[in-house]
């Protein structure tokens, strides 16, 4: 679910809960709700800032153990050759985490996004 309506702003989440049915009786259940909220701020010269794209994840097969990032993002759009990309650098705590999973406090990405223009049909 995202919203667009306000200028320059996108704000929204996707969520998914993949569930374990079928295969080895040896592999682990899986079970967890996985949240990656969206917020972004557009800024002049095709600059971008916002909260960072990490997961908020809640295992239901250990007893609902939450993961929580809080984080921030910046970035920006140019053009290589002919071909509009993202580049950004995200951080974020994780102000929630299960205990002895070797969940580390922080998390640190560098995003390389190719864009590539939606093609629609003709319109009536």
């Amino acid at each position: 679910m995202i919203y667009t309506g306000t200028e320059n702003l996108t704000i929204g989440f996707a969520a998914e809960n993949p569930i374990s049915f079928a295969g080895s009786p040896g592999r682990q259940d899986a079970n967890a709700l996985d949240i990656t909220p969206t917020l972004t701020w557009n800024l002049p010269g095709n600059w971008f800032a916002g909260y960072s794209d990490f997961d908020f994840v809640f295992d239901w097969e250990n007893g609902g153990r939450a993961t929580i990032p809080v984080g921030a993002q910046a970035g920006r759009v140019f053009i290589i050759g002919k071909v509009p990309v993202s580049l950004s650098i995200e951080a974020a705590a994780n102000v929630v985490k299960p205990s002895n999973t070797g969940t580390p406090d922080w998390q640190m990405n560098i995003e390389f996004t190719l864009i590539f223009k939606t093609i629609r049909g003709p319109r009536p």
